[in-house]
């Protein structure tokens, strides 16, 4: 085949392969912040592909045509969401637990707070939902809980820690607290790994193992990741 055939021949292949790629571009939708009530806070999406979102006027719900608001009770912020099997679960102001679709599609609330013996709340909001295991954990900025599919407790008791940011890593519970380091939970007690001068002062706010045992990487606000072991 003569040279100018192959290179008319190769010309040709890339405009058909863009006209291709072109005409099955994603379709991308921008929704104006005016049409989600309020700000946005987190996102979850559950095993049939639909979306919910924590807003300030409660949980907005996406199925791929159109947009549903769901009120918490007492119209609380809703802060945090993370969607499993067929509940929802929300963490918002002295409150969470979860929603579940009831026989008409509806989604229901039920409170896990309500059932925690002798704890009052101190102006506290649910800002994280992580689940490690079996267990199921929340927490404010005073305060991590454990929900077990059953009962609801209070991780660290009588321990005076406080969690900004929980992670969930290697099968393992870590947490940067407020005026502290980085913990583990161990048997239900936090134990500190680093001290925050290992993380030159700075909060981490993402967590993630490497392969091979190799240690920790810790994601910092202001100060680059940290690379960490322990011992």
């Amino acid at each position: 085949m003569p040279k100018q055939a192959v290179i008319l021949l190769s010309m040709l292949c890339a405009c058909l392969d863009f006209a291709f790629a072109a005409r099955f571009m994603p379709v991308l939708t921008n929704f104006p912040m005016a049409q989600f009530e309020a700000q946005n806070w987190c996102i979850t999406q559950d095993e049939n592909d639909i979306i919910y979102v924590a807003n300030n006027a409660g949980i907005l719900e996406y199925d791929g045509t159109r947009w549903e608001l769901t009120p918490v009770e007492g119209e609380s912020v809703v802060r945090s969401v993370h969607a499993e099997g067929d509940r929802v679960y929300a963490g918002a102001f002295e409150e969470f637990g979860y929603y579940k679709r009831d026989e008409f599609g509806i989604l229901r609330y039920t409170s896990l707070s309500d059932s925690i013996d002798g704890f009052r709340f101190e102006n506290e909001e649910i800002w994280g939902i992580t689940r490690c295991g079996n267990i199921l954990y929340f927490n404010s900025f005073k305060t991590a809980f454990a929900y077990d599919g059953h009962s609801v407790s209070i991780v660290g008791s009588g321990q005076n820690l406080r969690p900004l940011y929980i992670f969930t890593a290697a099968g393992k519970l870590y947490a940067q607290m407020v005026e502290g380091g980085i913990y583990i939970l161990d048997n239900n007690k936090w134990r500190e790994l680093f001290s925050r001068d290992a993380t030159g002062g700075d909060n981490a706010v993402a967590i993630m193992p490497l392969a091979g045992n190799g240690g920790l990487l810790a994601f910092t606000e202001h100060s680059g990741i940290f690379l960490m072991r322990d011992g």
